[in-house]
């Protein structure tokens, strides 16, 4: 469907003679709201014939009569969402990528705002989040996870930046050899700090704003996600301890599980008295801290 509800044909085998200019790239494995996104995704595009949807992952059949606009490349078994998203590049052929997941729902004009950005800001771009309605846990993850990257936020340089909402030139991408495929989540941290250490600039512009929608439905689903992100995250800060420098006290493995406690709840302090962007979203300070608990310990008990 295009704008305003016009049904929209395009070809996504189209003569090899056209030139790509942006490829989007969704990672999934068994996603029920993928449909959702291509939507989205399939709105912005509308009748440009410069712009490809490359979708990657697994049971993909299901979603190619309803939205025939996209490419579907399946991976021989289920992997994580980083080599998803390298094995979707590597089939693209626009000059610029970009990448949203297939719980996010970009926003009108997000398509439009992520290319600008590329083309006169920086190489690399990060996107806005706004938060879904799906309930306090949702909620509660994308306050704990991506606080630093909601929608009201400065735009500006950063340090680092999130794969939900991410575009960067091909050329460079290809050029830091992509995502790490052998981590489960934190990838977008790992290929952030590499690309950023060689030198290229990384851009925040919250006008490209996607909407993020997780599925959370207790607590249960929250201290499992963030416990593994701390594993992963802690692999990443391992790798490049040169950028993340721990306070001299959290060297140890027994300060950092004893201390878990005060570092879960001076952060989650941070988040809504430090940055003015989250502080409607005060009510889920409760899971907010459970949540950076999980983190501290996952990376207290990481090997």
């Amino acid at each position: 469907m295009g704008r305003r509800g016009q049904t929209v044909r395009r070809n996504p085998d189209r003569d090899v003679g056209v030139r790509i200019a942006t490829s989007i790239v969704i990672p999934t494995l068994e996603s029920p709201t993928l449909g959702d996104t291509l939507a989205a995704v399939e709105a912005e595009i509308a009748m440009r014939d410069d712009v490809e949807i490359i979708v990657a992952g697994r049971d993909l059949a299901r979603f190619r009569s309803g939205h025939d606009d996209a490419r579907y490349v399946e991976t021989e078994r289920p992997v994580f969402p980083g080599a998803a998203r390298n094995h979707g590049a590597a089939r693209a052929r626009g000059r610029r990528l970009l990448f949203t997941d297939s719980d996010c729902l970009p926003r009108s004009g997000w398509l439009a705002r992520m290319e600008a950005a590329l083309d006169r800001r920086a190489p690399v771009v990060g996107g806005g989040v706004a938060f879904g309605e799906e309930g306090y846990w949702s909620r509660a993850d994308n306050v704990a996870l991506l606080h630093e990257y909601v929608s009201r936020r400065p735009a500006g340089f950063r340090p680092y930046l999130a794969s939900l909402n991410f575009g960067i030139q091909r050329s460079l991408f290809e050029r830091a050899g992509g995502f790490d495929a052998s981590l489960r989540s934190a990838e977008d941290l790992d290929l952030t700090v590499r690309l950023a250490r060689d030198g290229a600039r990384l851009y925040f512009e919250p006008e490209a704003t996607v909407t993020h929608r997780p599925r959370r439905t207790g607590v249960g689903d929250l201290w499992r996600h963030h416990f593994t992100y701390g594993v992963n995250s802690a692999r990443v800060r391992q790798r490049h301890a040169d950028v993340f420098l721990p306070p001299p006290f959290l060297a140890s493995r027994a300060a950092m599980l004893v201390l878990s406690p005060a570092i879960a709840l001076a952060t989650t302090a941070r988040i809504f008295l430090g940055e003015r962007a989250v502080i409607d979203d005060w009510p889920t300070a409760p899971a907010v801290f459970l949540a950076k608990m999980a983190w501290c310990l996952s990376v207290a008990l990481h090997d």
